[in-house]
């Protein structure tokens, strides 16, 4: 198995599990049968996730190609000229526009890269601050809960030292009569 090819949840602890069952038992060859079964299950699954993904980049690549055609067959007719031409002056001109396509495609597609990487940053940024205002807002109710539970607890303890003092009164009260 590939490390790169994804296991699905049902498979992820899919390991050949010792068979616990002797050879003269009577359901050994259903246990082994059932053992095959998952495994060729499991075979039959990995292969497919394979395919899907080696059909997956082949559109992806036959979708640059054609959307790099036209860039394509320029460099390969400014081939043709260069061949075809006869003086030193054309093919060093040629050779130029060569190098100006070449050029205009590199930038395209540094261009590319930098476009995805700011968005990824941008997006990074706006989870890091929603991250920030929500840890924010914890720290505020964990303050809040603090606070009450302050109260709380000095409310306990003054209805705590009322009692005690009640039962003092109390148990005086009790012995005077």
């Amino acid at each position: 198995m590939r490390p790169d090819t994804p296991v699905f949840n049902e498979f992820s602890s899919h390991k050949r599990q010792d068979i616990n069952v002797k050879k003269d038992d009577d359901n050994y060859a259903e246990v082994l049968a059932a053992q095959a079964e998952k495994d060729q299950k499991y075979r039959a699954i990995i292969l497919l996730q394979r395919l899907l993904r080696g059909r997956a980049k082949q559109n992806m690549m036959f979708e640059g190609k054609e959307k790099r055609l036209d860039l394509i067959s320029e460099l390969r007719a400014t081939e043709e000229w260069k061949a075809a031409s006869g003086l030193e002056e054309e093919r060093t001109l040629i050779e130029n526009y060569q190098e100006r396509v070449m050029d205009g495609v590199s930038e395209a597609l540094q261009s590319d890269v930098i476009s995805k990487t700011m968005d990824n940053l941008s997006k990074e940024l706006v989870r890091l601050k929603q991250e920030r205002r929500i840890a924010g807002m914890v720290r505020l109710a964990e303050d809040v809960r603090r606070k009450r539970e302050a109260e709380e607890s000095g409310r306990r303890q003054a209805e705590q030292i009322l009692r005690e003092r009640e039962d003092v009164l109390y148990q005086e009260l009790m012995s005077v009569h």
